[in-house]
């Protein structure tokens, strides 16, 4: 039928065009070391990342786990704020803020807790991407377990 009616090998679904317009997607798992931090501002990623360019967004995505940090400390609960940092600027470009429970029973410390981050950047152009987290009461601690992160670049 299609060569009756002339267009062999015009779909585009059957014969897309070399990449224009495409989405790329970069993914990082990190089962990083150990992250311990108390009221200051610190990075979950071994190393902050590059994406985007000319006439592109970047779509971030993170998904990580945060904890007490251990046994031997005094059991306290803590507030941790998470936030995607944008060519190393201090203001975060979106943030959330969670709780971490206190634990003096097994399993001490207490399972992680469980966060995501989901953001699309609202201008194009390349962007330096860090994910950073902070504990919001001065005086209890928490652990960065681990993280995942994807990096989708899309044109505009």
């Amino acid at each position: 039928m299609a060569k009756i009616a002339g267009i062999k090998g015009q779909s585009p679904e059957a014969y897309p065009p070399d990449n224009t317009g495409q989405s790329t997607i970069h993914t990082q798992s990190l089962l990083t070391e150990r992250v311990d931090f108390v009221g200051t501002l610190t990075s979950l990623l071994p190393h902050t990342l590059q994406a985007g360019g000319a006439e592109e967004r970047i779509i971030v995505m993170f998904s990580g786990q945060i904890q007490w940090p251990n046994a031997t400390e005094v059991a306290a609960a803590a507030t941790v704020t998470a936030g995607i940092y944008l060519d190393g600027s201090s203001t975060p470009s979106y943030l959330i803020t969670f709780f971490v429970p206190q634990s003096t029973v097994f399993p001490n410390p207490p399972q992680p807790v469980p966060f995501s981050l989901f953001w699309e950047t609202p201008s194009d152009g390349a962007h330096t991407v860090d994910i950073k987290a902070q504990v919001t009461t001065a005086t209890v601690g928490a652990t960065s377990v681990n993280g995942s992160l994807v990096l989708i670049t899309t044109p505009v």
